[in-house]
């Protein structure tokens, strides 16, 4: 079949029988979809897929098949348990039983692919004890990275000792920066925020979000 019949026919590449991914994606060059063998210029460790594993960048990790051996081009998607109700957010209102009932796992809008926008806090850790006798005017330094999926960029991150109230702006200390199409944002945002310690005397938490090019931020509490 000629390259252009097969564009438009086929529409799905099945990974390994276990999931699937729209060929649209993969034949984009500004994906980056990759087969990786090696990690750090080393053979890819067996915990992460050895000999080789799918990649996807931006996208959830559920999708990047480890130990992969096989790759087909079909009509249809993965009919695999795994890509049909381990890869699907149900809405908060939509228990397991109604979702059988109704057959909501059909539905691509619950489909996970691209990652959402995200931030941690990596400094101070869980568990870490700061003392905050003596000089209150002395800082500490709030440490984390933020991404977002699709290439996206994370503009901005925003720390709230307030349980959300009120927010103060951080620095980015190492920019997203493309890989090699001019747009794409694939690495994480590392951020950090210089306070003084009496700030967290008044605090009752320590908080962060982030946002991305399209103003995507998160939620204050999560649907899991």
């Amino acid at each position: 079949m000629e390259q252009g019949n097969a564009r438009s026919t086929l529409s799905t590449l099945l990974i390994d029988q276990c999931d699937s991914i729209p060929l649209a994606i993969a034949l984009d060059p500004t994906s980056d979809i990759i087969l990786a063998y090696q990690m750090n210029d080393q053979p890819l460790p067996p915990d992460h897929g050895y000999p080789v594993r799918l990649v996807i960048p931006g996208w959830v990790g559920g999708r990047m098949i480890k130990w992969l051996k096989s790759i087909e081009v079909t009509k249809e998607e993965s009919r695999s348990w795994y890509h049909w109700n381990d890869n699907r957010v149900l809405p908060s209102y939509v228990g397991f039983m109604r979702a059988d009932r109704e057959d909501w796992w059909k539905r691509g809008d619950l489909l996970l692919s691209e990652l959402n926008v995200n931030s941690i806090i990596y400094s101070p850790a869980h568990g870490d004890v700061i003392d905050l006798h003596g000089d209150t005017k002395l800082t500490i330094t709030l440490k984390g990275v933020a991404y977002s999926g699709g290439g996206r960029e994370v503009t901005r991150v925003e720390v709230s000792l307030d349980s959300g109230n009120t927010w103060m702006g951080t620095e980015r200390q190492f920019p997203n920066h493309s890989v090699r199409h001019g747009y794409k944002r694939w690495a994480w945002c590392h951020w950090k925020l210089d306070i003084p310690k009496w700030k967290l005397l008044i605090g009752d938490s320590i908080a962060v979000r982030a946002w991305d090019q399209v103003s995507n931020t998160q939620p204050r509490d999560i649907t899991w």
